[in-house]
């Protein structure tokens, strides 16, 4: 059963924890940052990046590898 909404932490909360920065807080004056616009329509995203001179289209992914191979002597179980 999912927790009680008002004791669920924030997103920007979360991930402070994880980077220990508070990334609700501006870096200038450290008051806390709002949420005033969320752009979610693709053809808009694209003139935004276009006229940032970003790129609009997200990097090929490389195939996956396997891991590193471990010669047998050389492996120590002790950090």
């Amino acid at each position: 059963m999912l927790s009680n909404p008002s004791s669920r932490l924030s997103y920007a909360q979360l991930l402070s924890r994880v980077f220990e920065k508070d990334i609700g807080a501006c870096q200038r004056c450290g008051g806390p940052l709002w949420l005033i616009a969320c752009v979610d329509a693709p053809e808009a995203i694209s003139k935004i990046l276009t006229h940032l001179g970003l790129p609009t289209e997200a990097p090929r992914l490389a195939p996956a590898r396997s891991p590193p191979q471990i010669e047998w002597g050389d492996w120590d179980p002790a950090p």
